[in-house]
């Protein structure tokens, strides 16, 4: 089993670096520069993780490394979500909302931890604290971009819902791996390893196939749209009407 999970950790490490690549190739760095931060760093963080992962110091790499993951996700969905929400309300509005979000989950997040036993010290604590409430941003950002592919129309195939949907079910696993973690302590270790694993490589390969496809520029334009059948046989209504000389 150990050496099953050896291998999982490092399967998305070629995955993450064939996805920059293909943003790169598809000229998605400028639509979703912050998804490209996320994804170079959680590729350098791996291999650090791979360099020293028989070195004493291991853990606090891997939980601080984590930690700035769990941080870039959350600026990753505000992308995502400024750049959906901006096209139905005021920009103002987008900065507003976003912050209350994130406010009332740290709220949740605190009275749900701190309603639960556990044998994890406090710093452990507060880690897997912090990092359960980044996983509850990320799984609401990604049911707010499902009401709005039922409700509003926006296109399941838009590189935005790609982008929310694999931190949406990654979010969706590690999260209830987190709470059993932060309930059960170690003993729940393994799992915990196992469930976040293979969770993640499922999102790596949700945004490939998102990504291999290029980005639809929407590029204004000046056209006036084209009239519709009903008001084509109005005008011709008119004309008949017209008296000629």
């Amino acid at each position: 089993m150990d050496i099953l999970l050896q291998v999982l950790w490092w399967v998305p490490l070629p995955m993450l670096a064939v996805l920059l690549g293909l943003m790169f190739w598809r000229h998605s760095v400028r639509f979703f520069p912050w998804f490209f931060v996320y994804v170079s760093y959680t590729l350098l963080a791996t291999i650090l993780r791979l360099v020293l992962r028989n070195h004493e110091i291991y853990p606090y790499i891997y939980w601080s490394s984590d930690a700035g993951s769990a941080v870039l996700g959350i600026i990753v969905m505000y992308e995502v979500f400024r750049s959906v929400i901006g096209r139905l309300i005021q920009q103002w509005k987008v900065n507003a909302i976003f912050p209350f979000i994130v406010i009332l989950t740290l709220g949740l997040t605190f009275l749900r931890t701190r309603a639960a036993n556990t044998d994890l010290n406090s710093t452990m604590s507060w880690i897997v604290g912090g990092e359960m409430c980044a996983r509850i941003i990320e799984v609401a950002m990604f049911l707010l971009l499902l009401v709005f592919v039922a409700v509003l129309g926006l296109r399941w195939r838009e590189h935005q819902f790609g982008i929310s949907a694999g931190f949406g079910i990654y979010a969706a696993f590690a999260l209830l791996a987190s709470t059993k973690y932060y309930e059960i302590g170690s003993r729940f270790n393994l799992w915990w390893s196992v469930i976040s694993v293979v969770s993640y490589t499922v999102a790596v390969l949700v945004w490939l196939w998102y990504f291999s496809t290029p980005i639809k520029a929407i590029v204004p334009s000046n056209e006036q749209p084209p009239i519709s059948l009903q008001d084509l046989e109005r005008y011709k209504d008119i004309a008949r009407r017209v008296p000629r000389p």
